[in-house]
């Protein structure tokens, strides 16, 4: 596996992520996480990333996934793309386009293969085995239009720990994810806690914790 997982944004050790693609530098971003009934200033928040990684030297595109939820995603579809960059936002929002397009029954089996998976915040704690504890900082009913409302409480399961973004921060969210640290711990749930900044680096059978 090759995986580049921040707290927020690109972190503290942005040279490292090119490192971790293998094979070329063509990236898919998935902002399904900014979708929600509110959506606001969506466009920017992915010409953001686009530009963010265009100076790390990527070719990174937009993948949204919410073309796909007729026709799902197939693994051919996926594979002219050499990673996957998945930001933050809503995580039950991003889970649901992550199933509804066919992406989540793809993603596991491509980053055993090697291909590189990166993200931050809900791009990060969707790769958990549950998705329990979220709720106290991600609404569950923030719903897009025409999105189902049904909860989906499993992860990916990538990572076998829950993951606490934005933990002690400066950012609007930190005092709820001390709820949801107080959560993990209650119900003896495997977690970490990162603070903006922070950078979980795993490559092959190395992880390195950056702050």
């Amino acid at each position: 596996m090759n995986l580049y997982l921040s707290s927020y944004g690109l972190g503290n050790a942005s040279e490292k992520l090119p490192q971790l693609i293998k094979g070329g530098a063509k990236i898919a971003v998935i902002a399904n996480a900014c979708d929600s009934k509110n959506m606001q200033n969506r466009s920017e928040k992915v010409e953001k990333e686009l530009l963010e990684l265009c100076m790390l030297g990527l070719q990174p595109e937009e993948l949204d996934l919410r073309k796909f939820y007729e026709d799902k995603l197939t693994r051919s579809d996926l594979a002219q793309y050499d990673g996957f960059w998945v930001r933050g936002g809503n995580v039950f929002n991003l889970r649901r386009s992550m199933a509804k397009s066919g992406f989540d029954k793809l993603i596991t089996g491509l980053i055993t293969d090697g291909k590189f998976y990166g993200g931050y915040s809900a791009g990060v704690c969707v790769l958990s085995n549950t998705l329990e504890g979220i709720e106290l900082c991600d609404p569950t009913d923030d719903l897009p239009n025409g999105m189902s409302p049904e909860v989906i409480w499993d992860g990916l399961g990538i990572l076998d720990y829950s993951v606490a973004p934005h933990y002690q921060s400066d950012h609007p969210e930190s005092a709820m994810i001390d709820e949801v640290v107080e959560y993990f711990k209650e119900h003896n749930m495997p977690y970490k806690t990162m603070h903006d900044g922070d950078v979980i680096v795993i490559s092959d059978t190395n992880e390195e914790f950056i702050s």
